[in-house]
């Protein structure tokens, strides 16, 4: 697996975290989304350092707002 397919696979696990939360979410309320310390095993599962810089250049591409950059717990 190249570099980018790597990177798109993690991506890929941060949107589908924030769909979850966004179902289980009432409509029109702010999205809670939270990284762990906890390492997830195999391709795919970004470092939970990386989540954060995936949820900044999500941001950046305007896929989505991040209300709390940076505080004890993120919001999107």
């Amino acid at each position: 697996m190249n570099v980018e397919e790597k990177v798109n696979k993690e991506i890929l696990f941060v949107l589908r975290k924030i769909r979850d939360r966004e179902l289980k979410t009432k409509k029109g309320a702010v999205i809670e989304y939270y990284t762990s310390n906890v390492l997830l095993a195999g391709e795919g599962y970004p470092l939970p350092s990386d989540e954060g810089k995936i949820l900044e250049k999500l941001e950046e591409m305007g896929v989505l707002k991040i209300h709390n950059p940076g505080g004890t717990s993120d919001y999107v």
